[in-house]
């Protein structure tokens, strides 16, 4: 009696031990596709940002940067993010990295000239105006013009204020004709 008192939960737990052990068949699921992902956490975080969600913001833009470090998007929007949360430190980084990743991307560089400028560092905000309005394969230099103006005004520097207007009348009204 022993003896079969001791045999059925014996095989009660071997059971119970099999049935946890599985086994796959069949195909391995498929990796995780890094690009996917750092592009779906770059929409979140664009998105969060536009919501005024920064932290939010911040993490998923991180988290998209660390999937694809390549990303300019994803750094000039962390840089909008870090700008908003105040820390201009970490804004200037972001803005500067991805004006390396992508030095013909003349929003970007207006959009950096324009946090330089709001940071009072006139000259080198100038130097990123000029760059994104004289590049001949920018169709959209009279912003960075018109944003230039309007940073020299609060420098101010009035010529150059000026200047920038005539160049932004001058090619607006020479592209139209």
């Amino acid at each position: 009696m022993k003896k079969s008192k001791l045999i059925l939960p014996a095989a009660l737990c071997f059971l119970l031990l099999t049935a946890c052990i599985s086994s796959t068949t069949g195909r391995a699921p498929p990796d995780r596709d890094e690009g996917d992902a750092a592009e779906l956490n770059y929409q979140l975080g664009a998105r969060y940002y536009q919501n005024g969600n920064y932290e939010l913001a911040r993490d998923r833009l991180l988290l998209s940067i660390e999937l694809n470090p390549k990303s300019a998007a994803a750094h000039s929007t962390l840089a909008l993010t870090y700008e908003a949360l105040g820390n201009l430190r970490l804004a200037t980084e972001s803005y500067e990295k991805a004006a390396r990743m992508e030095p013909r991307n003349f929003g970007l560089q207006n959009t950096y000239a324009v946090f330089l400028c709001n940071q009072r560092d006139f000259a080198a905000a100038q130097k990123n105006f000029d760059k994104a309005a004289s590049h001949p394969e920018n169709d959209d230099a009279e912003v960075a013009l018109t944003n230039a103006g309007v940073c020299m005004v609060q420098k101010p520097d009035l010529v150059a204020a000026e200047i920038a207007r005539l160049i932004t009348r001058t090619r607006c009204c020479n592209s139209a004709s």
